[in-house]
């Protein structure tokens, strides 16, 4: 990209927003896949990334932020809120097209978005080993996007005969996506400095340590430096604030998953804490019925929630 087109993708009010929607959807989905883990995804993780320890949560961040500009971007160019995203006239919008006809007849792809996901979210460090790291990890969260990508076909025809059809990839939506970066997160690998060869090595680390170097290393392997540490206390240099007073969960049915099943333990028992079951009254609207015309009627009922917490 050149100097000229650069300020110009600076300047553009679009991408700006778009930009702030990307930080938003990866912050949030973060918190979701975190909810009942010790590290939680603090708002924090996603601001100083030049100083941050280069540990399996800092590279599940990389990723996610960078998936997460390549979603917005791309969904932002197919509904024509941002210019030059198609260097291919063809791949361009119908012009007498507007509003969501003018979206569902854009395929969505995510080039552009990826091209924006490199330039904004590279490591202003060189030859650094965290920012060979983020370099590699940020690529995973790019490729997650385009990985998870479907098809979707239109038909086209008389009276539905779909004698003709049209396909195309179409991104899902980003929950899916945070989800498989979280599987990729689980199976991190930790890499190592080879001090005599001045590169990166899958392994334990050290001077002796062998195996691939990090451009070898699969896509969907999130890489790390350091090992996590340990996020049940306060850490007084970095800010976190422990598991203490967090809430836990435990829950009934086959709908929750494993890691709220294991909330309580996790977050509180393995911590040193113990697990505080406070009583709660809930008032909600019950037993609602529609009046001609036009009102709706509601009585009010009171149920008990059991809200547990570390302590």
């Amino acid at each position: 990209m050149t100097p000229t087109s650069q300020a110009q993708v600076r300047m553009s009010s679009g991408l700006k927003q778009s930009l702030g929607s990307a930080m938003q959807l990866a912050l949030t989905h973060c918190r979701q896949q975190f909810r009942w883990e010790r590290w939680n995804c603090p708002e924090a993780s996603f601001f100083r990334r030049e100083r941050q320890v280069a540990t399996r949560e800092t590279a599940y961040v990389n990723a996610i932020m960078a998936a997460g500009v390549v979603y917005s971007v791309a969904r932002s160019c197919s509904r024509g809120d941002l210019e030059d995203c198609y260097s291919d006239p063809a791949r361009t919008p119908p012009a007498h097209l507007a509003g969501r006809a003018r979206w569902e007849a854009m395929p969505e792809d995510v080039t552009h978005g990826e091209k924006v996901s490199q330039q904004y979210l590279r490591s202003r460090r060189k030859d650094d080993w965290s920012a060979a790291a983020r370099a590699h990890n940020t690529a995973v969260g790019r490729t997650a996007v385009e990985d998870t990508m479907v098809r979707a076909c239109k038909c086209h025809g008389v009276s539905g005969s779909c004698s003709m059809k049209t396909c195309w990839k179409k991104m899902v939506e980003f929950g899916s996506i945070a989800s498989t970066i979280h599987r990729h997160y689980k199976h991190a690998v930790k890499i190592g400095f080879e001090w005599g060869v001045a590169d990166f090595a899958l392994g334990n680390g050290g001077a002796s340590s062998s195996g691939q170097k990090i451009s070898e290393a699969k896509i969907k392997h999130l890489v790390y430096l350091q090992e996590s540490p340990n996020y049940c206390y306060p850490n007084s240099s970095t800010g976190w604030p422990g598991t203490r007073g967090r809430t836990c969960s435990r829950p009934r049915g086959d709908n929750a998953t494993a890691e709220e099943r294991r909330s309580c333990r996790r977050l509180c028992r393995s911590c040193g804490y113990r697990v505080h079951r406070v009583l709660r009254e809930v008032r909600s609207a019950c037993n609602c019925s529609f009046q001609w015309c036009c009102q709706v009627s509601c009585s009010t009922c009171t149920s008990t929630v059991h809200d547990l917490s570390c302590q």
